[in-house]
């Protein structure tokens, strides 16, 4: 009896020991998971910058390779300087004359020479009013009736002019002053009492100016661009996740709202699955899906995922593969890769992998027995990655093999910049309409900044010209 008491008693025993050892090795894995997500920053994640700890960001190292310098505040030794010089005119001259010695009160004065300086200002701001005297006719010919200024449109009693809505929408969509600040600056400068929905009005009438260059520029990323930065950023429309999603290149952008982030968001904008463009994109597998596209993959998205890997294991191959895309990205910066370069960089770019692929083959069988049934297996992020890696190897290498192909998707994170401080400002936009609203604006003079141009010229012209503004797309 005794006996059996002790059997039974080392069976419970026995028992709970193994469920002891399953739940050290399961704290084991979380305790390893979570230290990988403390060690994450914007250098090894897709985290934004604003998401480092402040002690942290002036030493971040953005995974470019770049090392910070080490540089004391202020002009550098060897630099020259430069101070504001004098305008070859003046608008006004006032001239200040002594009639009497300011130390001893003599009179007795003679000018040896003349000196000039001078003071840059600005005007104070003041508002003017225009009226417009409109002379109505009959017509004896054919018995109408006409009026003088109708190309004016002045179709109220009294409206604000084209100046005055211009600055006004520059300042809310460009400068990013909310609606209620922006009225306050508004009266404090010109003494104009306007409302929060007249800069609502103007919003709308400027999007409707800007509306042929969206147009145009849809247009031309479908039929004649060669290259197409796309990405996607998310931002909040009445307390609802919505998406921005942009298409771009160095001299236009689109930027287009949607409810959804993936497939069906892409084929309601249009651009994707018509474009014979090669487009450049984070390896989100909605761009994936579209398989006679032609695919560039963003390096610094990859850049980051390695140095993940490098921190969090003990692989080396994560570390050649880096210092090789480093090396390729500066060759290329330098001057045009020769033939004989890009094979040696592809065919070192697949040795790498090559000399990993036991190894990972290994782990594959060994998590097919794991886990015999069906379903996508889970396996390790530097796991992931390598297969990510071979899989996707021509579309990561394609800045080296096509010279008009970049080696980031830098350009589209730059094309969502302004979005993202205005989120920080304001929160939210009230609906999906006025996102749609700021996004075309906003197309418009990011368009307008990359090509060099006075973005208040450009606004007060869309308002004149719709000609105007589809040349901006050309």
């Amino acid at each position: 009896m005794e006996l059996q008491s002790l059997r039974e008693e080392v069976h419970v025993l026995r028992k709970e020991k193994k469920e002891f050892r399953d739940e050290i090795a399961s704290l084991r894995l979380e305790n390893e998971s979570l230290k990988k997500q403390l060690n994450q920053d914007s250098s090894n994640s897709s985290k934004p910058p604003s998401s480092d700890p402040l002690w942290k960001r002036e030493t971040r190292n953005s995974g470019t390779g770049k090392k910070p310098k080490n540089r004391k505040p202020g002009g550098q030794k060897g630099h020259k300087g430069h101070k504001l010089k004098k305008f070859d005119y003046a608008d006004s001259t006032e001239s200040h004359k002594l009639i009497n010695c300011p130390i001893c009160d003599s009179k007795d004065l003679i000018n040896k020479s003349v000196i000039s300086r001078q003071v840059i200002d600005i005007p104070e701001p003041k508002f003017e009013v225009t009226e417009h005297e409109i002379y109505q006719y009959r017509c004896e010919c054919c018995g109408n009736n006409v009026e003088g200024g109708q190309e004016l449109g002045l179709s109220q009693e009294a409206q604000y002019g084209q100046r005055l809505k211009s600055l006004v929408s520059y300042l809310s969509v460009y400068q990013l002053i909310p609606y209620k600040r922006l009225t306050e600056m508004v009266y404090h400068l010109f003494g104009i009492q306007i409302s929060q929905g007249t800069i609502s009005n103007f919003n709308k009438e400027l999007q409707k100016g800007v509306s042929p260059y969206l147009e145009a520029a849809f247009r031309m990323f479908i039929d004649q661009a060669k290259v197409i930065h796309s990405d996607e950023t998310g931002c909040m429309v009445n307390k609802k996740l919505h998406w921005v999603h942009v298409y771009s290149d160095k001299l236009k952008t689109l930027l287009f709202g949607h409810a959804k982030r993936g497939k069906e968001a892409m084929q309601d904008i249009a651009i994707i699955d018509q474009t014979k463009a090669t487009v450049i994109h984070d390896r989100y597998h909605a761009y994936l899906s579209y398989e006679n596209l032609e695919h560039g993959l963003c390096n610094a998205h990859i850049l980051r995922e390695l140095k993940a890997i490098k921190d969090s294991t003990s692989n080396d191959w994560p570390e050649q593969i880096k210092n090789l895309l480093l090396n390729a990205k500066s060759k290329k910066e330098q001057k045009p890769l020769t033939t004989n370069q890009i094979t040696r960089f592809v065919n070192k770019y697949e040795r790498i992998l090559r000399q990993q692929r036991w190894h990972y083959q290994k782990m594959e069988n060994e998590i097919k027995k794991l886990n015999p049934k069906r379903g996508k297996p889970k396996r390790s992020k530097d796991h992931n990655l390598y297969l990510a890696l071979w899989k996707h190897r021509t579309s990561i290498l394609k800045f080296i093999t096509n010279p008009l192909i970049p080696f980031d998707n830098n350009q589209a994170e730059r094309d969502f910049r302004m979005l993202k401080i205005k989120m920080k400002i304001s929160n939210q936009f009230k609906t999906s309409g006025w996102l749609q609203v700021h996004n075309d604006i906003r197309s418009y003079i990011s368009t307008a900044i990359k090509q060099n141009r006075n973005v208040l010229d450009c606004i007060s012209q869309s308002y004149i010209s719709p000609d105007f503004a589809a040349q901006l797309a050309v």
